[in-house]
């Protein structure tokens, strides 16, 4: 969990930079004088390394689960994106955007259902 704690750090100080920046702007400075923000190689490296292990695991789940149940899991993956977003980058959703996103998945979940059970059927 110490990466995470890293990652949040970075994030919040990326985001106070921003606003130091912007206010240099509304103070005339053009930002002429502004810094640009380099890359955190490091953290860079590791969502990398994050991503590509979270794609082999994936894959080679698709040993051990039905395809159909990991299909349904990958499109329902939206929800989870929206939970994490809420409580790593404090974002806030409205109501209508849960709703959606419940709808989006729901629907999603009932076509492959109704197909997968028309193809059991049909064998």
């Amino acid at each position: 969990w110490i990466w995470l704690e890293k990652y949040l750090l970075s994030i919040k100080q990326h985001k106070e930079k921003k606003v130091k920046a912007a206010a240099a702007d509304d103070n005339g400075n053009n930002g002429e004088t502004r810094n640009k923000a380099s890359l955190n190689h490091k953290l860079l490296m590791l969502a990398s390394f994050c991503y590509v292990a979270a794609m082999t695991a994936s894959n080679e789940s698709l040993n051990y689960v039905s395809y159909p149940t990991v299909v349904l899991a990958k499109s329902s993956k939206l929800i989870p994106t929206m939970i994490m977003g809420t409580f790593i980058e404090r974002k806030s959703y409205s109501f209508v955007e849960w709703l959606g996103a419940s709808l989006i998945s729901a629907g999603i979940i009932i076509f492959n259902f109704s197909r997968i059970s028309s193809s059991s059927s049909s064998s």
